[in-house]
């Protein structure tokens, strides 16, 4: 054991057992009973040991009790007849099945039992029973099977909270979001990005070296990897690192309801080390009844045990069902309310054209995130538009990104003729943006210069864009704004203050990284739509910022250069 001091702690310091090997406790009595074939008893815990070694038995327990066992810890067992008690419990019975499996084919036999009175092995004898009044248990495979009813002599005591020793802070899978080894619930429409979200998070994690199973009966391994792949690319990930990382279970008729597929998920989660689950939909997985809370539990509780047990972080993908105005989004979750309420973090995930809108709708270990949205980029093969090349997600606040739509609406409305604004409020009524939207998308459009008016009767201005006609190939340059000279000092930029396209952040010198940058050379074209890139010219004070792989012009967006 290593200590620190802690002055946080009651006792002054901080134990952990750092890089210390794990092993039986009492581990020279035990191999001693081993090779000479002799009986010894399984237990959960130091005191259980303690009072069957008071009874002339030979007892040990595993470092960290109940779901913690290791195949290691059989090895010290090889040869010996085992007694595994298991405490009167959920937890308990799952421990001694995986200890009875764990010891099969190497211990000469394995018996499973439980106490004739109380929890536990120590209750057992403190009652006046022997060893030989055990109770001999079938322990039933599945994780989910309750144990014998318990009596209020074998129920906990309640425990004051000065007594409680403070445990960890909250730990995060995504800091702020998602709270590790607990359950996350996605829900959306049919198509409305929750599975793409899903994998954003995925592939960084996997990126970050982390595990993660993939458990899908709405995609092929194939679109999955794709995916995988595409937004490694995007965002500079080691695409061989994240797909090692990475493990898929597709369209394989999992159904979580069933015992043996309980089974297997617990020893696939092994298998895989995962640290993350993905669950995609829930209603292909589950195999019972969707709206009947009765049997939606069941399936939580075996969820809640997998975490236990594994130490999982679960996220599960589930739709909407119709919306009906005036219905909260809560109550929109499709099927049973079972599901919202043991989420520990819940999350709306809407398709627009920008990319997703991600609500918090629940977050019990945290205050709630505001509304974001992750602006997604997708290049796709020029033969097959199913086929990603690259994706990138970057988040924005609401209100910009709203402002960019905006903005992106007025210009599509004024291209085709000028209009007042009395005019564009009318044509926007009904499509979601309001006043506001419009006055502030108007101010930015005509600050930056691309759009300018004409005046009408009564201070009316018809508002139209700021460039020629399509096809001149130019810019009216007079209806632009003076910007400073963006360039860095030394970067060689040309005439006009428009230097060598660089790489955002990560190359400030404003030179061309020809080797490293995918955007050069032959694919020099790859621009953000503007006004500004006429005829596919290439836009004024080209720029793109870390993972993004499209160039942004400098005179649409330039507070993002001086940041």
């Amino acid at each position: 054991m290593q200590r620190k001091p802690d002055p946080t702690s009651r006792s002054g310091y901080t134990w952990k057992l750092g890089t210390t090997r794990r092993v039986l406790y009492r581990l020279p009595d035990i191999l001693r009973a081993a090779a000479a074939g002799g009986t010894i008893y399984v237990v959960e815990g130091e005191k259980d040991v303690a009072a069957l070694v008071q009874a002339g038995a030979v007892a040990t327990t595993n470092p960290g009790g109940a779901g913690k066992w290791r195949a290691e810890y059989s090895e010290a067992l090889r040869g010996a007849h085992v007694v595994v008690v298991a405490d009167r419990d959920r937890p308990g019975y799952q421990h001694a099945e995986e200890v009875r499996q764990s010891l099969a084919g190497i211990a000469a036999s394995v018996r499973v039992v439980e106490a004739a009175a109380g929890k536990d092995a120590a209750d057992h004898l403190a009652a006046g029973h022997r060893l030989s009044d055990f109770r001999e248990v079938a322990v039933a495979p599945q994780a989910s099977q309750a144990g014998p009813a318990e009596t209020p002599e074998t129920l906990p005591a309640a425990v004051r909270a000065l007594d409680v020793e403070a445990g960890e802070p909250v730990s995060w899978l995504e800091y702020g979001a998602i709270p590790a080894h607990e359950l996350t619930l996605l829900v959306g429409d049919p198509g409305g990005g929750k599975t793409s979200y899903a994998l954003k998070i995925v592939a960084g994690k996997g990126a970050e070296g982390l595990t993660s199973l993939v458990i899908s009966e709405e995609d092929p391994a194939e679109v999955l990897r794709n995916r995988l792949e595409a937004i490694a690319v995007g965002h500079r990930w080691d695409v061989g690192v994240v797909l090692r990382n990475v493990h898929i279970l597709a369209l394989s008729g999992c159904q979580l309801s069933e015992p043996r597929w309980q089974r297997h998920l617990l020893a696939e989660i092994k298998r895989t080390e995962a640290t993350l689950v993905i669950l995609d939909p829930l209603f292909e997985l589950a195999g019972v009844d969707e709206d009947s809370n009765v049997a939606q539990r069941p399936l939580l509780r075996f969820l809640r045990e997998l975490m236990v047990i594994t130490g999982v972080t679960v996220i599960v993908l589930h739709h909407f069902g119709k919306a009906v105005e005036g219905k909260r989004k809560p109550d929109r979750v499709r099927g049973a309310s079972a599901w919202f309420g043991a989420a520990r973090a819940v999350y709306a995930i809407e398709s627009r054209d920008d990319g997703l809108q991600v609500e918090c709708l629940k977050l019990s270990r945290a205050i709630r995130p505001a509304p974001y949205v992750l602006e997604r980029t997708v290049e796709t093969d020029p033969e097959n538009p199913g086929i990603w090349r690259s994706a990138t997600f970057h988040p924005r606040t609401l209100r910009a990104a709203d402002g960019d739509l905006a903005e992106s609406w007025i210009l599509e409305q004024i291209t085709r003729e000028p209009l007042t604004t009395t005019e564009l409020r009318k044509l926007a009524l009904g499509t979601g943006r309001s006043r506001e939207d419009l006055a502030g998308a108007l101010r930015r459009l005509e600050a930056s210069g691309r759009i300018t008016f004409d005046p009408g009767a009564r201070g009316a201005k018809h508002w139209r864009t700021a460039t020629l006609p399509a096809g001149s190939g130019k810019v009216d340059q007079s209806t632009l704004p003076t910007l400073p000279n963006l360039a860095p000092a030394g970067s060689g930029s040309p005439a006009g203050g428009c230097p060598t396209p660089f790489r955002g952040a990560g190359n400030l010198a404003g030179r061309a990284d020809t080797d490293n940058d995918p955007l050069l050379g032959d694919e020099l074209q790859r621009w953000r739509k503007c006004q500004h890139t006429v005829d596919g010219s290439m836009p004024p004070r080209p720029w793109r910022q870390p993972g993004d792989l499209v160039y942004r012009c400098g005179i649409c967006e330039p507070q993002e250069i001086s940041a």
